[in-house]
């Protein structure tokens, strides 16, 4: 009996410690750099990125600019995001996700 419970804790702890890179990619990540922005990674390889609107002389707005992506992940935490013919690439570290936009590092941490 004590074998039994004792292989059954082993294989427990090793499929939760075994999650795709899909799973820890899937949810919506926000900038601490830029207030307001967030990107919603779906497990349908799928996403839509909300950026803040400027409001009137520059202020805040509650409107957002809302833009569609799809992406890829491989084993190892690369990552490839595509938005119309644009394409931008990251990697997955930890709770941190770290994309090249336009020859800048962004840096991105998720919130659900």
């Amino acid at each position: 009996m004590k074998r039994s419970l004792g292989l059954l804790l082993i294989f427990m702890l090793t499929a939760s410690g075994c999650s795709k890179p899909e799973e820890k990619l899937a949810g919506i990540w926000t900038s601490s750099e830029v207030k307001g922005f967030t990107a919603e990674f779906n497990k349908d390889h799928t996403g839509v990125t909300s950026t803040p609107i400027p409001g009137h002389g520059g202020g805040a707005s509650t409107q957002s600019a809302k833009t569609p992506f799809k992406w890829t992940i491989s084993k190892d935490g690369k990552i490839k995001i595509t938005e119309d013919k644009t394409e931008f690439s990251g990697i997955l570290a930890g709770k941190k996700l770290e994309l090249e936009i336009n020859g800048a590092k962004v840096v991105l941490g998720k919130i659900k």
